[in-house]
């Protein structure tokens, strides 16, 4: 159960606060999109993650909340809505829980149906932080959202799955972290999954590096492996694994000059040129987003460091049709905890092939908003999936979509 107490706060940011006497700045103003929605859930609810659907729309994943008591109390429940590609809703599964559940992850299969992964036993808050005791939660909906499997997976004291991905048979992986505290990507091992299409257990892998080891995303290679992404002691951590999860190779920034300052690996994808490219945190500098390219054998190439207000964060990339890579995010003049999250926006970075930004956008209606997740829909635009938010508050309010172009 959830009990919306407004800003949480850790005594490291409180100094923040101190430290800027309190006082904020002014909200940014936003650039339109070419296309926004709102699908309002009466009492709240986000999205966490967005995929491509066979039939040229997407599917949107995250939770919705259950109709809150005079107490307070509510019930995260997984949530999925499927729309069109002018983002008009064709449909929604709100999944029923008795526990609070949310959804990060989702993908389609060949059948027309979508496989999800997440958590149950838990909320999540801003930036995917995860909380209280979660379980590992994965399930398949059919073409219209009705629920076909669910399974809870239980791996250590707690567990998270933030990531899925479909093979060509409908077999899928679920990548995550499990351990003695899964919590905000400071779990004891990365962990990874693969089930047959009918959700039973083919196998399962764990992979530490350090004391402190977590996967947050998840990408297929052309010869049938996965590309995992994510945190090992502090450092952004990526590496290969075969079908069958040997490792082939690991990249850890701490241990690469120049790269020393790359902190959570939140999001990978394979580029078309056979590399990777992933959004990463900056250590210690919550002003700065960084996309890291590596080569097909994960040797770093470039990394870039956007500045982009005085708080921001990149939390999925993808590839244009031009080849440019768009981060999405959020972005914010003030330094948590103040009002943060009541004058965060959706934040788009545009950079080439090369890292050089091309230009930064913060986009949507005027009013708190983040931009979780990225598809492509054709070659020249993107859709971003979100969430909106109630005023000094870390509540999410909607799941907000927009469209918006590929620059120059």
């Amino acid at each position: 159960m959830r009990r919306y107490m407004g800003i949480w706060m850790t005594g490291a940011v409180a100094a923040v606060a101190v430290a800027l006497g309190g006082c904020a700045k002014p909200c940014v103003n936003t650039v339109p999109a070419l296309l926004e929605r709102q699908v309002v859930a009466p009492t709240g609810g986000g999205a966490w993650a967005i995929s491509p659907s066979n039939d040229g729309g997407f599917i949107v994943a995250g939770f919705r909340v259950s109709q809150i008591s005079s107490a307070g109390d509510a019930l995260d429940n997984p949530y999925l809505v499927k729309v069109a590609d002018d983002l008009s809703v064709q449909w929604e599964s709100v999944l029923s829980s008795n526990e609070d559940a949310h959804i990060l992850g989702v993908q389609p299969t060949s059948d027309g149906g979508y496989v999800y992964a997440g958590l149950t036993g838990s909320s999540v808050i801003a930036g995917r932080v995860v909380t209280d005791l979660p379980r590992i939660l994965v399930g398949k909906v059919d073409g219209l959202g009705n629920e076909l499997f669910r399974r809870v997976v239980e791996e250590g004291l707690t567990s998270v799955a933030h990531s899925v991905q479909v093979n060509s048979d409908d077999s899928f992986i679920v990548a995550g972290e499990s351990g003695e505290q899964a919590l905000s990507h400071r779990s004891n091992t990365g962990i990874v999954i693969k089930f047959d299409n009918n959700g039973d257990e083919i196998w399962t892998r764990r992979y530490a590096r350090g004391s402190a080891s977590g996967i947050v995303s998840a990408c297929l290679t052309p010869g049938g492996g996965y590309v995992l992404a994510g945190v090992a002691d502090q450092a952004a951590y990526v590496f290969e694994v075969d079908a069958d999860g040997v490792v082939l190779w690991e990249f850890l920034s701490s241990e690469e000059d120049g790269f020393e300052d790359l902190y959570i690996a939140r999001s990978i994808i394979q580029t078309r040129d056979g590399g990777y490219a992933l959004v990463c945190d900056v250590f210690n500098h919550e002003d700065r987003i960084a996309v890291l390219r590596l080569d097909s054998i994960g040797e770093p190439v470039w990394a870039t460091r956007a500045s982009v207000e005085t708080f921001a964060r990149g939390y999925d990339l993808a590839e244009a049709g031009n080849g440019d890579l768009l981060v999405v995010g959020e972005a914010s003049p003030n330094a948590p905890p103040i009002d943060v999250r009541n004058c965060a926006r959706s934040l788009v970075v545009q950079m080439d092939h090369s890292g050089r930004v091309r230009q930064t956008k913060l986009l949507g209606i005027n009013s708190s908003s983040a931009a979780m997740a990225i598809a492509a829909e054709g070659s020249n635009n993107v859709v971003l999936a979100g969430y909106t938010l109630s005023n000094r508050s870390y509540t999410p309010r909607s799941v907000y979509l927009m469209v918006t172009g590929v620059g120059p």
